[in-house]
């Protein structure tokens, strides 16, 4: 005997035999359990479990060895502007399959340049998200690049999902 077929989510498919061999295919993510007892096989979908995260700019580190997963960080450039210049950054987003050779998979930017009067200081803090899907096993990293001058770069906070 030979089981075949789909099941939804939530729905058993009753197989009885004498045969004590199962095997199959499951989709990413959906676990499936089978009692050779009771000779029944139930699918299960499991769930994504989000979790904070708190990582530091300019070092790679690994979200999930074995599982696919989704990244939202929040980061904020301040640029100032006097009369000694202006400040602009970029916060990038890069991932990598080995740690070595990186892709950039999303970007954040603040500027603030231009001219003021002597004794004027102008600041310009903005904070936004920046995410991306990150495959299993690879690296991910924030790096940051001061394109003018010497802004001031802060992670604020973060969800890695997998």
């Amino acid at each position: 005997g030979m089981l075949t077929g789909y099941a939804r989510k939530g729905q058993s498919v009753q197989y009885s035999d004498t045969a004590s061999m199962l095997s199959g295919y499951g989709r990413a993510g959906q676990l499936v359990k089978y009692s050779d007892t009771a000779t029944m096989l139930s699918t299960y979908t499991r769930k994504r479990q989000p979790s904070s995260a708190t990582r530091s700019f300019n070092s790679s580190f690994q979200v999930s060895a074995t599982k696919d997963a989704s990244v939202r960080y929040s980061v904020e450039i301040a640029c100032s502007i006097s009369v000694s210049g202006g400040q602009a950054g970029v916060v990038f987003l890069e991932i990598s399959p080995n740690n070595s050779t990186w892709t950039e998979a999303g970007r954040f930017s603040n500027s603030n340049t231009g001219a003021v009067v002597i004794g004027l200081s102008v600041t310009s803090s903005v904070a936004g998200q920046i995410s991306a899907d990150v495959p299993a096993g690879y690296y991910v990293r924030l790096r940051t690049s001061a394109t003018t001058g010497s802004p001031v770069f802060t992670y604020q906070s973060g969800q890695e999902t997998y």
